[in-house]
């Protein structure tokens, strides 16, 4: 019964290092720590293992050592219909291990080799009703250490069945996770693109304006320059019409002398009764007027340059 008691707490001692490291080691896998770290975890859970498969094979041989313990003395004994494995020392006695029996059970001596044939048929068949016995009907403690062994298996099992569920969930979601990443990074590279061909596309405006805006600083100039010529030239004409205009007044008033002058020799020649001097010779020649150069006054709004 000590023995059980001292196993059970034993197999319990180290079910808890397992399912402690197990998952310490779960979550030194799931949060990335250092490889020393895993390559310990993983050695601590193989050793907790092995020392629960050493304690289980220690206790399943320390059952069959009992059970084979004291064969003789459980043929030898009289059952009285109850079975060899049911009947135990009393408290605080230990078991008979010798093959002596007690004083009041009468012994059989056999000096016949049949009989002890017999007999040891009979402890072989007495020996294997203890064991089905054993089998059929264990203590107590053991069916408990039993049950709670299969209860930490199951719990064990439960957990690797968690963590494999995990592990799978978990490359799922990083092949998720670098799937969008790739995605993020073919958008990031097309937005770079459309970015810089925005760029262009705005400088190309920008010279566009600017060129736009230099012509039409030229179109002013090229007007302005246009309307200070044709102010010019209507300058020059009115100065050539004004002095044309004098000049005729000169030989209008030239004319008149002439005319004045020539009636005066013809005065002067009738006065004296003298010929004419100029009898014969002199012919009056026909005036000659002189020819006004027929200037066009240039509209302002024609002759405008077009620089586009």
């Amino acid at each position: 019964m000590m023995m059980s008691v001292v196993m059970s707490s034993q197999l319990a001692v180290s079910y808890s290092t397992t399912s402690r490291w197990y998952l310490k080691l779960a979550i030194a896998k799931r949060c990335r720590l250092d490889k020393w770290i895993r390559q310990h975890f993983a050695f601590t859970l193989r050793f907790s293992r092995w020392i629960l498969r050493c304690v289980l094979t220690n206790q399943s041989l320390g059952n069959l050592d009992a059970s084979y313990s004291d064969p003789v003395a459980s043929t030898s004994r009289p059952t009285n219909g109850v079975p060899a494995a049911s009947i135990s020392s009393p408290a605080g006695q230990p078991v008979c291990s010798t093959s002596r029996p007690p004083a009041d059970v009468p012994v059989t001596s056999y000096s016949d080799p049949d009989a002890r044939y017999n007999e040891s048929a009979v402890n072989r068949r007495t020996i294997q009703q203890k064991n089905d016995s054993a089998e059929m009907a264990p203590s107590v403690p053991r069916t408990h250490a039993a049950a709670a062994l299969r209860m930490k298996q199951i719990a064990l099992d439960n957990q690797d069945r968690t963590i494999r569920r995990l592990r799978a969930q978990l490359a799922t979601e990083r092949r998720g996770f670098a799937t969008k990443k790739k995605e993020l990074e073919d958008t990031q590279v097309a937005l770079e693109a459309s970015h810089k061909i925005i760029a262009g596309l705005t400088e190309i405006g920008l010279s566009m304006s600017k060129k736009i805006e230099r012509m039409k600083v030229k179109k002013q100039q090229v007007r302005a320059n246009h309307v200070e010529c044709h102010q010019k030239f209507q300058a020059r004409i009115h100065e050539a019409e004004d002095s044309m205009q004098e000049q005729h007044l000169l030989i209008e008033a030239l004319v008149d002398e002439k005319d004045s002058l020539l009636q005066t020799i013809h005065g002067l020649q009738e006065a004296n009764n003298a010929p004419a001097p100029f009898d014969g010779d002199w012919e009056e020649e026909p005036e000659e007027e002189p020819e006004e150069e027929e200037i066009e006054d240039i509209p302002l709004g024609e002759g405008e340059i077009d620089d586009e």
